[in-house]
């Protein structure tokens, strides 16, 4: 099986496919976080604003996706224990301050 994506080139105003092999093993299908990001073509002169403010719209999407990349990487190379401590630590303080905005009197609507 593989993946099949499109992308605008930059020289043409062509769709040209990209393919991505699958990751199969004998054990079957390996489950594993690929992400592909396209960056848009260079600026050029013959663009509109629109286009221009569409294309440096993708850009910024590619930066956040290669940030949630990143970060998603990090969280899968962690150990399951470290992450549930992580998570514990978090609820504690999140019901902490839960207490205290109610024991403020700013809790009225929770009551």
């Amino acid at each position: 099986m593989t993946t099949r994506l499109f992308f605008l080139s930059s020289s043409s105003s062509h769709l040209l496919p990209l393919i991505l092999p699958s990751t199969n093993s004998k054990n079957g299908p390996q489950p594993r976080l690929n992400l592909v990001l396209l960056l848009p073509p260079v600026p050029t002169p013959d663009l509109s604003p629109l286009e221009q403010q569409v294309l440096e719209e993708y850009e910024k999407l590619a930066t956040n996706m290669k940030q949630l990349a990143t970060a998603l990487q990090e969280l899968a190379s962690k150990p399951a224990a470290e992450i549930v401590d992580g998570l514990r630590l978090l609820e504690r303080k999140t019901s902490l301050a839960f207490t205290l905005l109610k024991a403020s009197g700013g809790g009225a609507p929770w009551r």
